[in-house]
């Protein structure tokens, strides 16, 4: 081992190769012969892989000349007063008596950093070479100022880096190769960092914040592709990487942000922080918590559920979930991350059709009710069907009678209010036959029952029929069997037109289009095969046989 201290290293770089780059590199002490025994004898019981307190590896070359987490040296290459390493091995240790280094070792130790740390003793290449610490002779860092380029790198180590002249191929560190992504930044496991350019691994550092949340499978989303936030190249010398117009592309590196409907989505980097992306502020919500969440902010609830939207999002007055994203929701959880978060408002069964939330393949209307019921006990099925459908009364009855149907899941009057349903709005288009006659339907929610429904005897014409017993409040809930012929009006009526000798029988007479003999309903067929009639089609029709 050296005993004498250390004085400043000359080094002459040459551009020959085999020539050495030390003028007198057996003055350096060399990580495998004079520091790997002492840092194993006496700090790989505690900073070993075993324990690693204070995030510290003591037990191979890499591990002990690396950074903090958040990109700070822990041991400042050239400058043996200025390391965490020359400090530690200096302090008194009473609890760690193994830990205290001898004289010797610590001029070794002292030597070792003011020659820039080599990791073997006499290279060609200068002391720091293999240190990614030191900033100024790294490879890394002098590739970087290079811009990447390997022409000097080829003399020696051959077109393909894998050994030339020297014989020392780039695969003994790099097994994946130099021009592999993981080279620069990220490990073996993933591209992406931790591990930035520059060498942080901490998620507080700019370049590494929350590249492998976004890039991991969690409860609220599927793991994101690079792509999504980045121009991933196909090879690394492509423009627009690490080169821009032939030279070097200096960092932060270029961040693309999808921006939600109508918005331009940016990466605001000095706080860190996207604005109006698709994935964080998909809407403009008052109700949402954290749409621009802090990258940085690593585990601190940056986009727990509610961040992104509200809960539900001010455009929703209905906070049941599962009722229009059953994929995507149910049980009071997320079910399916994969269908979250995705770019696509999944609604339904994801077909795109109103039958995807309600209703089934013959009709959007129910049974099948927003949370999958489908009993017509329940006010949401009730007797939808029954007016969907013709029946010996009517032909059918389109939900536009009822509802403002909308087309679009956002359109007024469709989910921006809380259930139930609106009734009979007053809307164009809404309600037309319902209000015939001068009608003015009305729906309770309470009673589940309709009231001064055209339909149902509503309407000017039918306020004077004096019959009893009318059903005239139909209850939405009942069996289609509680509506019968004389329930909207007598047979015939009690009012000022019919006479009072007059039966049942006697309708044809004046309602020749409408009703049959032995007082049935005229049913027919168009050409598209809906059945029709003149019964309950906001008209009187008069006019007795041919």
């Amino acid at each position: 081992m050296l005993r004498a201290a250390p004085a400043v290293v000359l080094l002459v770089v040459v551009s020959a190769c085999g020539k050495l780059r030390q003028t007198d590199a057996s003055y350096c002490p060399s990580w495998e012969k004079d520091v790997a025994p002492v840092l194993s004898a006496r700090c790989v019981s505690c900073h070993g892989p075993d324990r690693a307190e204070g995030a510290w590896r003591a037990d191979g070359y890499l591990e002990a000349v690396r950074s903090r987490d958040d990109g700070t040296p822990r041991l400042v290459a050239g400058d043996p007063a200025g390391s965490l390493l020359m400090q530690a091995a200096r302090a008194t240790l009473p609890n760690h008596p193994e830990a205290s280094m001898e004289a010797p070792e610590l001029e070794d130790l002292s030597a070792w950093i003011a020659c820039r740390a080599p990791a073997r003793h006499g290279l060609f290449h200068p002391s720091g070479w293999s240190n990614p610490s030191d900033l100024e002779a790294f490879h890394g860092k002098a590739l970087r100022r290079a811009a990447y380029s390997t022409a000097e790198c080829q003399k020696c180590h051959g077109d393909d880096l894998d050994g030339g002249k020297a014989e020392v191929s780039c695969r003994s560190c790099h097994l994946k190769g130099p021009e592999d992504c993981s080279t620069c930044h990220g490990d073996a496991t993933s591209a992406a960092p931790p591990r930035a350019v520059l060498g942080a691994r901490a998620t507080s550092a700019v370049g590494v914040g929350a590249h492998r949340t976004h890039l991991s499978d969690g409860p609220l989303h599927a793991a994101y592709d690079c792509t999504v936030c980045h121009a991933t190249p196909k090879t690394p010398a492509e423009e627009g990487h690490y080169l821009k117009n032939g030279k070097l592309d200096e960092l932060p590196a270029e961040v693309q942000v999808k921006g939600t409907s109508g918005q331009t989505g940016e990466w605001e980097h000095d706080h860190q922080t996207c604005e109006r992306s698709a994935c964080h502020a998909p809407s403009v919500d008052a109700k949402a918590t954290n749409q621009e969440p802090k990258w940085t902010a690593v585990g601190q609830g940056q986009a727990e559920c509610g961040a992104c939207h509200g809960l539900p999002p001010q455009s929703h007055a209905d906070g049941r979930c599962e009722g229009c994203h059953s994929r995507v929701y149910a049980n009071g959880a997320i079910v399916a991350p994969a269908l979250h978060a995705n770019g696509t408002v999944e609604l339904g069964d994801g077909s795109g059709l109103c039958t995807g939330c309600h209703g089934d393949a013959t009709s959007p209307a129910p049974p099948r009710d927003v949370s999958g019921l489908t009993e017509p006990s329940r006010k949401s099925v009730g007797a939808h069907r029954a007016h969907l459908f013709a029946s010996r009364f009517r032909g059918p009855i389109a939900c536009t009678e009822c509802h403002l149907v909308p087309e679009a899941v956002t359109d007024v009057g469709h989910i921006d209010s809380a259930a139930p349903a609106e009734v009979f709005p007053f809307a164009d288009g809404v309600g037309v036959l319902a209000r015939a006659d001068a009608a003015r339907p009305a729906y309770d929610p309470g009673s589940a029952s309709c009231s001064n429904v055209y339909c149902h005897g509503g309407g000017a014409r039918a306020s004077r029929d004096t019959t009893a017993n009318l059903t005239r409040t139909p209850v939405w809930t009942a069996p289609s069997s509680s509506v019968a012929c004389g329930g909207c009006h007598g047979l015939p009526p009690k009012d000022n037109f019919h006479a009072p000798t007059l039966t049942s029988a006697d309708c044809e007479g004046c309602h020749f289009e409408t009703v049959g003999p032995g007082f049935t309903l005229k049913l027919s067929r168009t050409d598209g095969g809906v059945v029709t009639t003149t019964h309950l089609n906001g008209q009187l029709e008069l006019g007795g046989p041919p």
